[in-house]
């Protein structure tokens, strides 16, 4: 009977565009607050778009995240073979030269089409595991099924959290380390022009390259108008090391965002606008985020008035 079950959800999963579609016009319809700041953020970064374009392109990133889902879960029944068939990808002879001077590769990313399959893809073509710096989340069960998913075919997992020096050390080795350069970020950031307006974006990025001297490799798995999944690796960023670390912390990261930005105004469509982007500058795009913030205020106000 299990079996009969595997083969059911495997042939039903093999072209996941219709149900995937589904399941994303179900989880906008249902997922109120987090299509609220989609947006918010898709009228921020594009003030000339009219509220109906807004609504279509929010309605396709849904669509986008479904199907992205059952391409994720498709992958536990698939085999590497299988991965590399599902897949295509451009510019690979930057990583090839990358890694040939051994100092370990760091590929930035964003959230944008299917991150996912591209870092499976990376590990079934290159044959060699993609170190990937995330954190964990709750409920543990939830978490433990999507580490498998993500390690599944050889990639490694460590904890975002004080995770600096096991960055330095893998890169050193000669690793290869994926980061994502569009989560916001109030500490160890800085700021950066993001769609014309300012916000602060992680400088691990530029910090990890001018300590170990790495390359770093723009990389953007989209997908095309037949479906497949293409792997972008774009050429390297030119990182500044002037001796100025202050100063060049800055310069690159604007460049990383920079560039991830150019691929999301090629895709708005495939990039999840539901992070609150801009919050530190211009909270007062998202009210839930705000009211959150006052009460915090408040508590630590009331909690310090005490103690005093």
């Amino acid at each position: 009977m299990i079996k009969i079950i595997w083969i059911f959800v495997k042939r039903s999963l093999v072209s996941p565009d219709l149900w995937g579609k589904l399941l994303g016009r179900l989880i906008y319809l249902f997922d109120m607050p987090n299509s609220r700041v989609g947006r918010n953020n898709l009228k921020f970064a594009f003030p000339d778009w009219t509220p109906k374009k807004i609504e279509m392109n929010l309605k396709r990133v849904y669509q986008h995240f479904g199907i992205s889902v059952l391409e994720l879960l498709q992958t536990a029944l698939m085999s590497r073979k299988e991965v590399i068939e599902q897949s295509r990808v451009t510019g690979e002879n930057y990583l090839y030269q990358a890694l040939k001077k051994g100092k370990g590769v760091i590929l930035v990313s964003a959230h944008i089409g299917n991150w996912e399959i591209g870092l499976h893809f990376l590990a079934c073509r290159f044959a060699r595991p993609i170190i990937l710096v995330t954190r964990e989340f709750r409920p543990k069960l939830l978490n433990n099924l999507y580490a498998y998913l993500r390690t599944r075919f050889g990639n490694r997992i460590i904890d975002s959290k004080g995770t600096f020096n096991k960055m330095v050390e893998a890169l050193r080795q000669g690793d290869i380390l994926a980061l994502m350069a569009d989560v916001p970020r109030k500490k160890y950031s800085v700021g950066v022009n993001f769609f014309g307006h300012l916000t602060r974006s992680a400088y691990v990025v530029a910090l990890l390259a001018i300590r170990c001297n790495s390359p770093v490799i723009p990389t953007f798995a989209l997908r095309n108008a037949e479906g497949f999944i293409y792997l972008e690796l774009g050429a390297p960023v030119d990182i500044r090391n002037t001796g100025n670390l202050r100063t060049d912390l800055q310069v690159n990261t604007q460049r990383i965002t920079d560039i991830v930005e150019e691929a999301l105004r090629s895709h708005p469509d495939q990039y999840l606008w539901m992070q609150k982007r801009w919050k530190d500058y211009y909270p007062w795009l998202y009210p839930s985020y705000r009211a959150r913030r006052k009460r915090s205020s408040m508590r630590n106000f009331e909690q310090s008035s005490r103690l005093n």
